[in-house]
């Protein structure tokens, strides 16, 4: 599929794919502070773009460039750039019920022989070979609410948002590798997260591993807590049960993990309402 980009963000994008900031923007007011919380937050899903909003009379726009290497300009594949900019459009169209229309789409690929797709996706002017992959987005469309607006929720989802960008670890740091190593084994094994698996996946010995993470300040033991608290409380928000929710993350029964999660958050898990 030429156009897969766009035909997966219309069919197939959710909050629950953007995790808590997914959630986070979903429950924002309108447009525009769903967009400012994509930026402030955007680190707890990428650390592989630069982001820009500007200003300017009449227009917003968002600009997303890959980072450059080795002090070159960096182009993305059609297929990244394309999806990365129509996600915006899509859910802010999926989640206001209003048709927006932006004033001009722009990126840094060629185009493509066949433009039908831009059309009907866009539905506005889309150039190609810019110096950049952007949306111009009218400025009034900032100010459209958002159906799932909830105050509550948002401000709670913020402070746990800010919580875990402060202690967010750098790519390729031994926290970042365990962390995705846990993930990926609670994915397959919900019972299988233990010290001894996550080494072998790592290539290296329990023993090592706990050293090397005590370098870094930190322990295994607080590696999975973080892991389960932030997929747990995407679960939750996306309206999983708590039954579920412990039986995914691996606890050995419900009151188990409700007694994990109000350790976490000092909140039990019923008092999370999803945004809908």
């Amino acid at each position: 599929d030429p156009d897969l980009g766009l035909h997966f963000c219309e069919r197939f994008v959710e909050p629950g794919h953007l995790g808590v900031l997914g959630w986070l923007a979903r429950s924002a007011a309108n447009v525009g502070e769903a967009l400012d919380l994509a930026r402030r937050f955007r680190r707890l899903v990428t650390n592989g773009t630069d982001v820009e909003m500007a200003a300017t009379p009449g227009a917003f726009t968002v600009i997303e460039t890959p980072p450059p290497q080795r002090g070159r300009a960096q182009v993305w594949p059609r297929v990244v750039a394309e999806a990365v900019i129509a996600n915006y459009l899509v859910l802010a169209r999926g989640w206001t019920g209003v048709e927006v229309r932006p004033i001009e789409v722009r990126f840094q690929h060629a185009a493509p022989p066949d433009r039908r797709e831009h059309d009907r996706v866009f539905g506005c002017p889309v150039r190609f070979d810019q110096r950049d992959n952007a949306l111009v987005m009218p400025a009034e469309a900032l100010e459209i609410r958002l159906t799932g607006a909830e105050s509550g929720l948002r401000a709670y989802l913020e402070q746990s948002a800010t919580a875990q960008l402060a202690t967010l670890s750098p790519p390729g740091s031994l926290v970042a590798e365990t962390s995705l190593a846990i993930a990926a084994i609670l994915a397959d094994d919900p019972l299988g997260a233990s010290i001894d698996a996550v080494a072998r996946l790592l290539a290296t010995s329990a023993r090592s591993l706990q050293r090397r993470l005590g370098h870094e300040g930190t322990s295994f033991r607080a590696v999975l807590d973080h892991v389960r608290r932030t997929r747990s409380l995407e679960l939750l928000v996306g309206g999983e049960p708590m039954a579920t929710v412990s039986e995914r993350l691996g606890f050995s029964e419900p009151r188990a993990f409700r007694r994990a999660f109000v350790r976490w958050t000092g909140r039990p898990p019923s008092t999370f309402t999803p945004a809908r």
